[in-house]
């Protein structure tokens, strides 16, 4: 994978996940992204400075997001690339209007996940990723082990927040679960779906 695309992803992931369009390179370059860069591009030493230089390409080159110059290190992921996004039902009306001496984007807030149900899916379905004959996994700087939850049926579909509707993932099956070709998708999603309830049977709570 590219730089380019693996922070466009990134950036798509982390608004989705916290609800919000806004967000600085400091709230961005989470441990967890930190973790991410040194996974796949082990050969960087600088991941703060090659996120920088990448968020800028996203602006200049794929008018992805628009960087504040007023707020200095601030970016907003523009709408129309939102609704492309897959993102969650809109909840809140205009919030944000973002200046650009062309035009103007206005942004809205989405439904934020509930992060009870995240929590749980991790105590119930474990901290591994559930794709058939995956071990791809990295400690955080605590030493648990990273691992995403996903939403088999997105939020934006009609999935709900709820255990058989959850799955663990690592952060490349995750990805593949979004972003693959549709076949691919459908296929994973479809097996995830009977993995989560298979494991909820075990225990009782299917």
């Amino acid at each position: 994978m590219e730089w380019r695309r693996f922070i466009k992803e990134e950036v798509l992931s982390y608004c989705n996940n916290t609800g919000l369009r806004t967000f600085t390179l400091k709230e961005f370059l989470t441990p967890e992204l930190v973790g991410k860069c040194q996974q796949f591009f082990p050969e960087n030493n600088n991941p703060e400075a090659k996120v920088r230089q990448q968020l800028q390409q996203l602006r200049d080159k794929e008018q992805l997001i628009y960087f504040h110059s007023e707020a200095r290190g601030t970016y907003t992921l523009l709408e129309e690339n939102a609704l492309e996004a897959e993102v969650e039902p809109v909840y809140h009306s205009i919030i944000k209007e973002v200046k650009n001496p062309i035009k103007k984007e206005y942004l809205r807030e989405t439904f934020a996940r509930d992060y009870g149900w995240v929590k749980m899916a991790k105590e119930i379905l474990g901290t591994h990723c559930l794709c058939p004959s995956c071990s791809n996994t990295f400690q955080k700087p605590d030493e648990a082990p990273y691992i995403e939850v996903h939403h088999i049926k997105s939020l934006s579909q009609g999935g709900e927040d709820a255990l058989w509707n959850l799955s663990t993932l690592c952060a490349h099956h995750h990805r593949m679960a979004h972003f693959a070709k549709k076949e691919v998708c459908d296929s994973l999603n479809q097996d995830l779906l009977g993995i989560t309830q298979s494991i909820l049977k075990s225990k009782q709570l299917a």
